[in-house]
């Protein structure tokens, strides 16, 4: 590729623009079974996303529950999808040993979701592996616009 080709490749790729709608919150709570045969749950309220809200900038929430520690508490929570009938979510963060998990919502209105949590695990090498560490089945409750937790 020449070097002409590879400035106009990089110059084409942009951030994602802000939202041009508000997006409604969800209230959640998922059971879930680790790769070890434990069960645990987690549950929050994932706040509506203002109109202009930047996607690729977290939303702050709390997740509750009895599942580990380093899962419970104050996370940013990205707002991937919020339609009339699927809403999509995830939860990153980085561990104290410098691993990272992901957990990933799929709720559907009226019906059940599923939620996957992996985990990421860097080596010297630069070759990491990835984890799946749980799986969920989720309850949720779609927020309409204004009911929900609301970021300002």
């Amino acid at each position: 590729m020449s070097l002409t080709a590879t400035l106009i490749a990089q110059s084409i790729v942009t951030a994602a623009a802000p939202n041009a709608d508000a997006l409604p919150g969800t209230a959640w709570n998922c059971s879930y079974n680790d790769a070890e045969g434990n069960a645990f749950y987690l549950e929050g309220d994932f706040p509506e996303a203002p109109k202009g809200w930047d996607p690729n900038t977290g939303l702050p929430t709390k997740i509750a529950g009895n599942g580990k520690e380093m899962f419970l508490g104050n996370k940013e929570v990205n707002a991937f999808e919020s339609r009339k009938d699927i809403r999509t979510y995830a939860v990153s963060f980085l561990h104290g040993d410098g691993s990272r998990y992901n957990l990933i919502f799929d709720f559907v209105k009226d019906s059940h979701g599923l939620s996957t949590v992996t985990h990421y695990v860097p080596s010297a090498d630069g070759r990491g592996k990835l984890h799946a560490y749980a799986t969920g089945y989720c309850n949720s409750n779609f927020h309409a616009l204004g009911k929900g937790k609301i970021i300002k």
